[in-house]
């Protein structure tokens, strides 16, 4: 059973007398729900240019979690348009002191420029979408909350989420008391390297050629596998944001980095690609296959709005990864021989600063990280002598989560000494089986699948 104690009056002025009063939110809808708990959804009015206040603004949207004023809140700011409680990882642990016990109150936001369905980018200055402007907008967040919540923060976030969080910690480092960073990148080129040399050392040699084989199986069948392609995109009512055969080629020269990512999606244990279909199998066996180890979803038309922005930043501050075989495979491609063009001018300043500052005093953060997951190319390690951790879950992908290490209670421990808060993990049937089967989904909306530009 839950251990929960929610003292919503004990507060004065409570965090609904805080929101109503401000002049910035807009409480969207309030609710009580069982053991006492309240969810209140808001619209945070943030300005466009933080350097200039009572300039254009837009709308930040945003959901609280109330418990116990006395615990923890967990601060969850999305790397992408996600503002809705998420339930995973410290979520589900219960905090306690001398005074309460109980889960922690959640706090999560979504990520500037990625509102209103990610529409916000089309209609908004995009200079203004860059790492300094996004962390000044978290610390209004937690500025306006912490007039009521006086307990300790933690911050949390999945791959961009993370690097989000680490970016907020290193602009405002007293906003946040600790902050667990899962697979987070940090590019330092806009075309990254580094990339490619670790993809390819994730595989076994046996497992390296079978994917290439299976690469080149894709370019070969393509006038087979366009049909399987389209109606597939037909039968799950989606568009394909280019033409079909370029998708192909796409999904072909991306395969190996999306595979690994997610691997633990298609699989828990065996490697699916040793088992891949060859020249003599069907198109349709092929096509089931690749069905059933790729996101065919990646090239459609419901994520060009999402990656609007994303693709901004990436080619302004956040860089991207060079991770495709052109080479080994230039005899069958016919549009993307090589990596996309430089389209805008990127400064890779302030990732770099970010990084030295973790170097230098990147304290009270648990990096976390898993050995196979293309996205580790581009790992923090965290300096010795900072009061920092980083973690490596041996095996593991992008999908990594707090109970996948075996290590945990190192993170835990940290977050213990800088919380002063008891955490311990109380294993709840209900709970748990109740997100066990989404927290995979949950996560890998919050990370980044790169797939092949087509400008």
């Amino acid at each position: 059973m839950a251990l929960i104690s929610c003292e919503k009056d004990e507060v004065t002025p409570s965090i609904l007398d805080i929101l109503e009063s401000a002049q910035n939110i807009e409480i969207v809808s309030s609710e009580d729900l069982e053991n006492g708990e309240q969810l209140i959804k808001f619209k945070f009015k943030q300005p466009l240019d933080h350097n200039n206040p009572n300039g254009p603004y837009f709308i930040q949207n945003g959901s609280l979690l109330h418990r116990n004023y006395n615990l923890p809140v967990i601060f969850m700011p999305s790397g992408y348009g996600r503002s809705y409680i998420r339930h995973y990882n410290l979520t589900r642990y219960t905090f306690s002191n001398n005074k309460s016990t109980g889960k922690p109150n959640i706090l999560a936001v979504d990520h500037r420029y990625y509102g209103n369905e990610g529409k916000d980018f089309e209609n908004l200055d995009p200079k203004y979408l860059n790492i300094e402007q996004a962390a000044n907008d978290l610390h209004q967040v937690v500025k306006t909350f912490k007039k009521t919540y006086n307990s300790k923060w933690i911050s949390m976030g999945y791959s961009k989420g993370g690097h989000t969080c680490t970016y907020h910690k290193y602009f405002f480092p007293n906003d946040i008391d600790g902050t667990l960073s899962f697979v987070a990148p940090l590019t330092l080129q806009e075309a990254d390297d580094r990339f490619y040399e670790f993809i390819k050392n994730i595989h076994t040699p046996t497992e390296y050629d079978k994917m290439l084989n299976f690469q080149r199986l894709l370019l070969i069948k393509r006038d087979d596998l366009t049909p399987l392609l389209e109606d597939w995109y037909r039968n799950n009512n989606l568009e394909m944001d280019r033409e079909s055969d370029k998708v192909i080629e796409g999904i072909a020269l991306s395969y190996p980095f999306t595979y690994w990512q997610y691997k633990s999606y298609w699989a828990s244990n065996n490697s699916p690609i040793l088992n891949a279909p060859t020249i003599e199998d069907s198109a349709h066996d092929i096509f089931e296959f690749l069905s059933t180890t790729y996101f065919l979803d990646n090239y459609s038309t419901k994520d060009v709005t999402k990656y609007k922005p994303y693709s901004y930043q990436v080619k302004t501050q956040l860089g991207y990864p060079i991770y495709a075989e052109y080479e080994q495979l230039s005899d069958l491609l016919k549009y993307y021989k090589t990596p996309r063009n430089k389209s805008l001018d990127f400064d890779p300043q302030p990732i770099l600063d970010v990084v030295k500052w973790l170097d230098e005093s990147g304290d009270n953060i648990v990096h976390l990280y898993g050995s196979k997951d293309p996205w580790t190319a581009a790992m923090y390690n965290n300096a010795p002598y900072r009061d920092a951790l980083t973690l490596m879950n041996k095996g593991g992908d992008h999908l990594v989560d707090l109970f996948s290490f075996n290590d945990n209670n190192y993170a835990i421990s940290k977050l213990q000494q800088w919380t002063g808060f008891k955490i311990e993990y109380i294993w709840d049937y209900e709970v748990t089986t109740k997100n066990a089967t989404n927290i995979k989904d949950w996560i890998k909306e919050e990370s980044s699948t790169p797939f092949i530009s087509d400008n």
